[in-house]
């Protein structure tokens, strides 16, 4: 199940302080993958 665009009527904590009632809507990044090679030792190249 994906998880939709904009999201409403949910908790938000920032910085572990509760802010119900003081969001009405909240639309999250949008995420990418962050890779980078790696060779391990041994390993034929």
């Amino acid at each position: 199940m994906a998880v939709p665009k904009n999201l409403r009527v949910f908790t938000l904590f920032t910085d572990g302080v509760n802010q119900i009632g003081r969001v009405t809507g909240f639309t999250p990044p949008k995420l990418t993958r962050k890779t980078e090679a790696y060779r391990g030792g041994g390993m034929a190249g």
